[in-house]
């Protein structure tokens, strides 16, 4: 799943040398034909525009600043070829406006049914860069080592220790999934007026979905890039459940033993394991699916008059009420008994959006057959503070 095709920003294979001598722009592995039957694309045109919302205004970033975006235009392939740009999909043209947007919807609709983990985090806290151009994002931690000084004239220079630098960096991987249609098969589709059948490509998405929801989750195992004496700590990708510095608990009941009221005991301690490193929320609370079915029993505390238990509701709405705990949700991906605790702030966890979801085409076989790639760069940044932890509580029976 991992790319294969770019190395140390250097396109490698058929499609990587073809992505590196398009300047990784993907719209010109995108031909397609307009309204009027001409071969197009939609191509970058160097500059970046302010973004502008449904209502013609410009938007702006939580520090005030203005949102850009790459301009694209539409430019007829002729015209890129007489000024010396050649793609090896323009031979490839098949298809045209509508039946690209048909595709890419097919595969946005089916990777947003498997990226429930991802889907939170992209909604909560998503950084864009450009993915294709970038291999590592580098950041830096920093030590803080001043102190706040208490008299009556204000001239004490107090503690003057200078703060502590450690570069750390994350890798940009690709993760893509193939699919080919044979000329033949699309020229008979063509010839029939029938729609071709985009099962292939919808398959092809749900794989790259499901495997950046793994690499969240932290089911599967990020990939390693770079020379790690170069940062502070291994380049990896990390998620969830296999980050070094999350916050672990290890003592939860498992699920085949599970009781309403000491489950709800447990989460609170959960809470106050992250409180006690100063992360107080907002949390967004995940459970595996050993636990899932048992949060939708009665909750119940004490007894009524005449002996029987009193129902308040269920488990999970009255985890739902815990002071700093957003919302309760299922992971499908998520086995066994895990309750994770997520502080979904910024200086926690990240999306990192180098590349949405894209499909490109280029031809081989001469002509014969025309091979389909879905790929996107989509990955989590969990960062950790120079103390060596994070707002992530990961609670295990053991």
């Amino acid at each position: 799943m991992y790319t294969d095709f770019v190395f140390n920003g250097e396109g490698r294979g058929e499609l990587g040398s073809a992505l590196s001598d398009l300047r990784f722009d993907t719209g010109l592995l995108r031909p397609y034909f307009d309204s009027q039957g001409r071969k197009v694309c939609t191509v970058k045109t160097g500059r970046t525009v302010p973004v502008k919302n449904s209502a013609g205004e410009f938007t702006y970033n939580e520090d005030g600043t203005s949102k850009w975006i790459d301009e694209k235009q539409v430019v007829e392939i002729k015209d890129l070829v007489d000024n010396g740009v050649y793609s090896p999909a323009f031979n490839a043209t098949t298809m045209t406006k509508d039946q690209w947007i048909t595709m890419d919807n097919r595969v946005i609709t089916a990777a947003r049914a498997r990226l429930r983990a991802y889907a939170d985090l992209r909604a909560a806290n998503t950084y864009s860069i450009d993915g294709m151009s970038t291999s590592i994002l580098e950041h830096e931690k920093v030590t803080d080592d001043g102190e706040a000084i208490v008299d009556m004239e204000g001239i004490n220079e107090g503690r003057g220790t200078e703060s502590q630098y450690t570069l750390q960096g994350i890798p940009l991987p690709i993760i893509h999934s193939s699919f080919y249609y044979s000329r033949r098969r699309l020229l008979t589709t063509q010839s029939k007026g029938t729609p071709l059948s985009l099962v292939r490509a919808e398959q092809a998405s749900r794989r790259v979905a499901e495997t950046i929801e793994n690499i969240y989750i932290g089911n599967q195992a990020g990939l390693a890039y770079g020379n790690s004496t170069d940062y502070g700590s291994t380049s990896k990708v990390y998620g969830l459940t296999n980050f070094p510095d999350r916050i672990t608990k290890t003592n939860l009941t498992a699920s085949a033993s599970f009781a309403p009221d000491t489950f709800v005991q447990e989460v609170l301690a959960m809470r106050e394991l992250a409180y006690a490193q100063n992360f107080y929320g907002p949390f967004m609370m995940y459970v595996s699916t050993g636990y899932d079915a048992k949060l939708d029993e009665d909750y119940v505390t004490g007894s009524s008059a005449n002996g029987l238990a009193a129902p308040q509701g269920t488990v999970r709405q009255r985890l739902r009420q815990i002071d700093g705990i957003t919302d309760v949700r299922r992971l499908d991906y998520l086995t066994g008994d895990v309750v994770l605790l997520v502080q979904m702030t910024s200086d926690v966890v990240e999306a990192i959006n180098g590349m949405e979801l894209t499909t490109v085409q280029w031809e081989s076989n001469g002509g014969m057959k025309l091979n389909f790639k879905v790929m996107a760069i989509q990955v989590p940044y969990i960062k950790s503070t120079s103390d060596g932890v994070t707002g992530i509580v990961h609670g295990t029976t053991s």
